[in-house]
């Protein structure tokens, strides 16, 4: 499940820096953004576990 958020927060950080050049405060955007990826990619990764688990049976 970390590599899963690791691989959500990373695309999250970049658009939340694209964001903040037109919107400003990075802070802000990089924070948002940045959690939303975690979460997209925790549940990405849950879902992913559970249909290897799935298929192993």
């Amino acid at each position: 499940m970390a590599v899963g958020m690791v691989a959500g927060a990373i695309p999250g950080i970049v658009i939340g820096l694209i964001l903040s050049l037109s919107l400003g405060n990075p802070a802000m955007w990089v924070s948002i953004v940045g959690g939303i990826g975690i979460v997209i990619g925790l549940i990405s990764a849950v879902i992913y576990s559970k249909r290897r688990s799935r298929k192993t049976r």
